[in-house]
């Protein structure tokens, strides 16, 4: 799969040099967000294989896996930005954490999460 202008493989393929991507559909809605934003998605994590979730202490069957990006988001207009965008393009997964927001498809259920007590 060929990741769309403003991303890259390197930042969203699995960080233990797999080549694992994410699947075409998270990135369609990633892209669209990015163009909605019109401001850089700093990406801290993307797909990952299940060795590498394992050994970073993913959850078994995160959506990692398959479609999911941790993005930077520092300021709070950016936090709620990003939210706010995510869900308006499909994005069903939403987790807050310091100084970053996770986006997913969960495919077909909504669900929004905090990590502070996780």
């Amino acid at each position: 799969m060929k990741i769309p202008e403003h991303f890259t493989n390197e930042e969203m393929q699995c960080r233990c040099g797999c080549g694992l991507l994410p699947d075409f559909d998270f990135m369609r809605r990633l892209y669209a967000m990015r163009l909605i934003l019109d401001i850089p998605l700093v990406v801290i994590s993307g797909a990952r294989c299940a060795a590498y979730n394992a050994s970073v202490g993913g959850r078994v069957g995160s959506t990692h896996l398959r479609g999911a990006a941790d993005l930077l988001a520092i300021s709070g207009s950016t936090r709620a930005d990003i939210i706010q965008v995510g869900i308006a393009v499909g994005m069903t997964g939403i987790g807050f954490n310091r100084g970053s927001i996770h986006v997913d498809d969960k495919r077909g259920r909504f669900l929004m999460w905090d990590y502070y007590r996780s």
